[in-house]
């Protein structure tokens, strides 16, 4: 919510960086990552660590 305060404050002060500016994003765990565990909100996959 901090974020989301200054970065209004700053697009109000200063405008926008560009045209996404300001417009929160989610990144889900849909792509394999070597050594991190990657479940694309899975029960299937609750355990899978890829190599």
């Amino acid at each position: 919510m901090a974020d989301a305060r200054a970065a209004e404050v700053r697009i109000m002060h200063d405008g926008p960086k560009g045209p996404l500016d300001g417009i929160p994003i989610a990144h889900k765990d849909i792509l394999d990552t070597a050594g991190i565990r990657t479940t694309a909100h899975s029960r299937l996959l609750a355990d899978n660590v890829p190599a």
